[in-house]
């Protein structure tokens, strides 16, 4: 019985996030300029909210430069769901 719970919220509450979380990394990875790949990571993914960590100063006024064509450029690619808005911040 405790079993059949434990799975059923695993299905229903785990598995999408973690599938969304997937999708988002993979998008933002194929998306962000080459030079900044190896410097910025995403912190995390909540409430449409997308939060980014960068480096350096520099490495984030370069994100904040590209960020409208990430924003609309990944809210075409993801299924289901969408980002509401991009921040970012120095890590």
């Amino acid at each position: 019985m405790l079993g059949d719970v434990l799975d059923h919220f695993v299905e229903k509450n785990v598995t999408p996030r973690y599938g969304r979380s997937e999708q988002i990394k993979s998008i933002w990875q194929q998306l962000l300029p080459e030079q900044l790949a190896g410097y910025c990571r995403i912190k995390n993914f909540e409430g449409g909210v997308l939060t980014i960590v960068a480096q350096s100063p520099s490495y984030l006024h370069e994100l904040r430069l590209c960020k409208g064509h990430l924003k609309k450029e990944m809210n075409k690619q993801l299924r289901g769901t969408r980002i509401k808005e991009i921040r970012f911040m120095i890590g």
